[in-house]
């Protein structure tokens, strides 16, 4: 899993989200000028039980079995092209776990 890519899309798909908005609030009647000047990220606690697990590369592991992709070289490409609903199932298992 240490392919020397980074592993937490979460900011890019915020910051597409924002440019898609940005791109398309005309279309909705919107004005795209001074949408936004800022933006405030928040997120849990880094304190939180399910922030502090010791080997989340087990939790990794887990999810890769479950959606049957192979850790490797090519695990994040599988993980990209599995389907969202392939992943919410294996994401609830893990829900208990990790908050």
């Amino acid at each position: 899993m240490t392919s020397g890519r980074g592993a937490n899309y979460g900011m890019t798909d915020q910051l597409a989200a924002l440019r898609w908005v940005q791109d398309n609030i005309m279309a909705f009647g919107g004005n795209p000028r001074k949408l936004f000047s800022r933006v405030i990220l928040m997120s849990g606690s880094a304190f939180s039980p399910w922030a502090m697990v010791d080997t989340p590369e087990n939790y990794a592991q887990q999810a890769a079995s479950q959606l049957n992709c192979p850790l490797g070289t090519n695990f994040l490409d599988c993980v990209r092209n599995t389907s969202i609903e392939d992943v919410l199932k294996v994401r609830n298992y893990f829900v208990t776990t990790l908050g």
